[in-house]
């Protein structure tokens, strides 16, 4: 498996200070954006080795649009033999999105359905023995998500596993019925899957992101066919975040995962995503599934996910000052089992409390306060972690009766989470 192996390549021409410049456009199987220049024209001397544009246009082979935004252009310079010195284009780096649109200013409207494709890092969805190759992982009146994994899968996990860094390992197609043009369909599309992937990172332990989203087709015909033909091709730059590396018990498996998915995407609104920040909760929550890191960092990253979350909830419903009353507050707020917790940390008898059990080896890490053994300081932290996964658990399913649940109903702190 290579990861620099290009998955996407496009031809094209864009203006930069008004003149023409071929390029080559390419997608990597980890997700890289790679813009080739081909051969640059002259150029007068800038004064600077480059500079930076919020964007730049041009049109593909095939007489597509294209915009490649946030660049940096990196400059060279040459001087021949009795002429004055110039400068050329040297690189383009650094270009957040590249999209190419097709789609000659196409309008969608209510009750057509529009399928777009993204190729997605890092997620590795359980196939039930049911099915051969897709696994529906929402259905929703005006929303369906399904996904595929892509050849090779096994190997792709393995390299995950072995190397700690993500490639494509799944297709997912996301079907909307809203109204709008192309660029609002897909931006619709990536929002919704975005909610998805982060939904799935958590009983993951890894952060899976889309790097590509494609037309696939409108109201169940290709969009190569429909209308006589219509394109639209997004790259991004986003890498999703290695989280356990698909390395260790995953929380939810087959019809856990359905039903798991089902009701925290619902759950999973604008008040728990962005009041809450349950989004950058689950961002440090992967950060400490990362075996490559020493295990202070880990808990330092599972005492700020905890802590972010009880100060949010101390701002929007009881305010609280201290640190201790608000994590017991969250803890009673969403019910959250700690006693086998406090019972298997290793500085229980040390620290505040038996909710805020890890207190004292918190303290070390956040302050260099405190000496815990080796030993104290891996126990607080599986039993910190548990209790951060029960947190988010909770959070999204709460409401759920969780004894429907098999392996999401029970995380105990022996477990670490894997991809077996």
């Amino acid at each position: 498996m290579d990861p620099s192996s290009a998955v996407f390549q496009e031809d094209a021409t864009v203006t930069i200070e008004g003149k023409d410049v071929p390029i080559k456009i390419s997608l990597s199987e980890s997700g890289n954006i790679i813009v080739d220049v081909v051969s640059s024209p002259k150029y007068g001397i800038f004064g600077d080795t480059g500079f930076h544009r919020k964007s730049v246009q041009g049109v593909t082979a095939s007489g597509d649009t294209v915009v490649c935004s946030n660049v940096s252009i990196s400059l060279g310079m040459k001087a021949e033999s009795g002429k004055k010195s110039y400068n050329y284009i040297n690189e383009i780096n650094a270009a957040s999105e590249i999209t190419i649109d097709g789609t000659n200013n196409y309008v969608s409207y209510s009750g057509e359905e529009v399928t777009i494709s993204f190729d997605v890092l890092g997620l590795r969805h359980y196939v039930p023995h049911s099915a051969v190759d897709e696994f529906e992982l929402i259905n929703k009146p005006d929303l369906k998500v399904v996904a595929t994994p892509v050849n090779d899968i096994d190997e792709r996990i393995e390299y995950i596993k072995s190397h700690k860094s993500l490639i494509r390992t799944a297709e997912v197609n996301v079907t909307l019925d809203i109204a709008g043009d192309i660029a609002h369909q897909v931006a619709t599309a990536a929002d919704r899957l975005s909610d998805v992937l982060s939904l799935c990172g958590f009983v993951q332990g890894i952060g899976p992101n889309y790097v590509k989203a494609e037309l696939d087709s409108i109201d169940n015909q290709s969009a190569h066919s429909y209308q006589g033909g219509l394109r639209f091709t997004q790259l991004y730059s986003t890498q999703g975040d290695i989280g356990g590396s698909l390395a260790s018990g995953r929380l939810a498996w087959g019809n856990d995962l359905s039903t798991y998915l089902d009701e925290a995407f619902d759950n999973y609104d604008n008040t728990v995503k962005n009041n809450l920040r349950v989004r950058q909760v689950l961002g440090y929550y992967w950060d400490a599934m990362n075996a490559t890191r020493p295990v202070e960092g880990r808990l330092l990253s599972v005492c700020s996910g905890i802590e972010l979350l009880a100060k949010r909830y101390s701002d929007l419903y009881n305010q609280q000052a201290r640190t201790q009353d608000r994590i017991e507050y969250l803890i009673d707020e969403l019910d959250v089992e700690t006693d086998d917790l406090a019972s298997f940390a290793g500085t229980t008898n040390k620290s505040a409390s038996k909710k805020y059990f890890y207190s004292y080896s918190r303290h070390y890490v956040v302050h260099g306060d405190n000496n815990p053994s080796s030993g104290e300081l891996i126990s607080d932290f599986q039993a910190a972690l548990t209790l951060l996964q029960r947190i988010i658990r909770n959070q999204l399913v709460g409401s759920m009766d969780m004894s429907q649940f098999s392996s999401l109903n029970d995380i105990t702190p022996s477990e670490t989470i894997s991809f077996v």
